[in-house]
C-alpha cells in the first residue's frame, strides 16, 4: 500500500468524528515523551496524525496513517470539503484544511505549517462551533 498523503484526502467528504488529545509514547531512544495527536473520521475511515516527538526544537507532524481506534468524540456525519493550506508571504505549510459546505466555516486543520523554514510547527486545530449544525444554538454561551 502507498504512503498515505494530507493531499489524497482533499475534496468532498463527510465528516464523522474528531478528537485532540495527548498520548504517551516510546521515543527512539527509550524515553518517554508526551505528543499531540489528531484522530478524525472521513467517510467511515478514520485517519491519525501524531506530533513527532525526535524532533528537538522543531516540531514536524508525523505521516497520516489509518486507524483502528475511531474519535472519542463522534456526530451526525457533516459534509466537508477538504483543501490544502494555502500558502502565504512567510509559510508554507503541509496542512489539511476541513471546511463545513453548508457555511464554509474552518472546522479542522491539521498538519505542518511553516514546513520550508527551520521551526517548521505541528499544528491541530478543532472548531466545533463553526459546524453549521450548531448556529444559532447560544446554549454554550453564557
Amino acid at each position: 500500500m502507498e504512503n498515505l498523503t494530507l493531499e489524497m484526502l482533499c475534496g468532498s467528504h463527510v465528516l464523522s468524528g474528531v478528537e485532540l488529545k495527548n498520548e504517551n509514547i516510546v521515543g527512539e531512544y527509550g524515553y518517554t515523551d508526551t505528543v499531540n495527536v489528531c484522530l478524525f473520521t472521513l467517510d467511515g475511515i478514520t485517519y491519525r496524525l501524531v506530533e513527532d516527538p525526535c524532533d528537538g526544537y522543531r516540531s514536524y507532524c508525523g505521516d497520516l496513517c489509518l486507524s483502528d481506534v475511531p474519535p472519542r468524540y463522534t456526530f451526525p456525519g457533516v459534509q466537508v470539503v477538504c483543501h490544502m493550506m494555502e500558502k502565504t508571504n512567510y509559510e508554507k505549510n503541509d496542512c489539511i484544511v476541513m471546511r463545513d459546505v453548508k457555511n464554509g466555516k474552518i472546522v479542522l486543520e491539521a498538519g505542518t505549517c511553516n514546513t520550508d523554514d527551520y521551526y517548521p510547527y505541528c499544528y491541530f486545530s478543532y472548531k466545533p462551533e463553526n459546524f453549521s449544525i450548531n448556529e444559532g444554538n447560544d446554549a454554550h454561551e453564557e
